[in-house]
């Protein structure tokens, strides 16, 4: 398998200008082509609002969108000429819920989906809800570039969080592309439990390397960080410009409750993340 077809994502978010240089650089180093969408959106309108909003008004916030896409436009095709790959760019004004649709069906035609790290400080509209609907409902894996951007190349040094479990080892398949390709793969496995019905680090390590890719494994038990801090953490230590892993193992409903890895990797980030649910 190869990556020949990435979907980026774009609005008007801080992170755009980095995620656009960091998927030509992605798709430069893979072989790929990249279908970039500029979602601006609509919100609705309540009836009892909607009369006392001018024309004027309507007209002005879809100038605005059109201005915001062009430039994002202008942006990504310089960013696939500098790099030697072929992009086509679009644009889908809706609602929230609409775009979301359009998204995920679009997503279900490429290798991965490029969406930026959700930045609950800015507050914009593509927020956590729009990369779960993604990730739970395309069926792709989904990179996520931090707003702060990424190295040159994703996916020299890889970092691999393995627990022995079907997000795992989806998110192992769907990078396999990327992992042959790496100079260092290192799995990790932080404070699991021997487990007789989930393969160990060991068996996933030596899966990979039978198909060719650099690995070693690593298991590690820990008190005094979270287990997603560690990896961030044993990321920085490694120099690795990727971390690999499932997303969503549990039910969301405990993950909203009790927090959980995935959230944690997404708010904290520093290098780009490849999840697969």
């Amino acid at each position: 398998m190869v990556y020949r077809d990435l979907l980026l994502l774009l609005d008007d978010s801080r992170g755009a200008a980095q995620r656009i240089t960091a998927t030509a650089e992605f798709a430069k180093r893979t072989g790929a082509g990249i279908n970039a969408i500029y979602l601006g959106v609509h919100h609705q309108i309540p009836s009892y609002a909607a009369a006392e909003i001018s024309a004027q008004v309507l007209e002005t916030r879809d100038q605005a969108i059109k201005e915001q896409a062009e430039a994002s436009k202008e942006a990504f095709m310089q960013a696939c000429s500098a790099a030697g790959v072929a992009g086509r760019f679009s644009c889908l004004v809706d609602s929230p819920g609409e775009l979301a649709d359009a998204a995920m069906a679009a997503g279900r035609i490429a290798d991965v989906v490029v969406l930026g790290q959700p930045d609950e400080a800015e507050g914009g509209w593509m927020g956590p809800w729009l990369l779960e609907s993604i990730l739970l409902g395309c069926g792709r894996p989904v990179l996520v570039v931090p707003y702060i951007g990424a190295h040159e190349r994703i996916g020299s040094k890889v970092l691999v969080g393995w627990d022995g479990g079907r997000e795992a080892a989806r998110a192992v398949g769907d990078s396999l592309p990327l992992l042959l390709q790496a100079s260092e793969v290192t799995v990790l496995s932080v404070n699991r439990e021997p487990d007789a019905k989930r393969p160990s680090t060991e068996e996933i390590t030596a899966h990979l390397v039978r198909h060719g890719v650099p690995a070693k494994h690593h298991d590690v038990k820990i008190e005094a960080l979270s287990a997603a801090n560690y990896m961030l953490n044993r990321a920085s230590d490694e120099g690795a410009d990727l971390i690999v892993m499932g997303a969503y193992a549990h039910s969301r409903l405990r993950e909203l409750i009790l927090g959980g890895m995935t959230r944690d990797i997404l708010k904290h980030m520093t290098v780009p993340v490849l999840l697969s649910h």
